[in-house]
């Protein structure tokens, strides 16, 4: 087999490994969830209490 022959073998190859790992990936991307509001805002009061107890003591 021609070197040539091989090469274009195996970047196709990669090729399709690629755009296989690519359609896989954008299906997780879609499928995440985006973080809760709610739980950040909660996580933002406690640091404000938190701080606020701080600059009492």
């Amino acid at each position: 087999m021609p070197g040539w022959l091989a090469a274009v073998i195996v970047a196709v190859a990669l090729f399709v490994v690629a755009g296989i790992a690519a359609v896989v990936g954008k299906k997780e991307v879609t499928q995440g969830v985006p973080p809760v509001p709610e739980e950040a805002i909660s996580g933002v009061r406690e640091d404000v209490d938190t701080v606020k107890q701080g600059v009492r003591s």
